[in-house]
């Protein structure tokens, strides 16, 4: 599964977008008590589903690394998270 120059850099934004800015946009919708654990457990579900979308490509392609699968699963984790809000 090879995806075309452009697709695989829209993607990469997405994901840079997802990355930066929607652990913030989870933050400001909690209560000022709530903010601070909004805010790492978003980024604590990133983290995982970022390194366990890693280990999935690593083993389900026999060692090899695909940026198409670590990109798209990466952006599905994020709407994830946020529809768990």
């Amino acid at each position: 599964m090879k995806g075309s120059y452009h697709s695989i850099t829209y993607t990469f934004l997405a994901t840079l977008f997802l990355w930066i800015l929607f652990s913030s946009y989870n933050a400001g919708l909690g209560t000022d008590q709530f903010r601070l654990y909004s805010l790492f457990n978003t980024i604590f579900a990133l983290i995982s589903w970022a390194v366990s979308s890693f280990g999935m490509s690593y083993l389900y392609n026999g060692g090899k690394l695909y940026t198409d699968h670590i990109l798209n699963s990466t952006l599905a984790s994020g709407i994830m998270v946020g529809s768990c809000w």
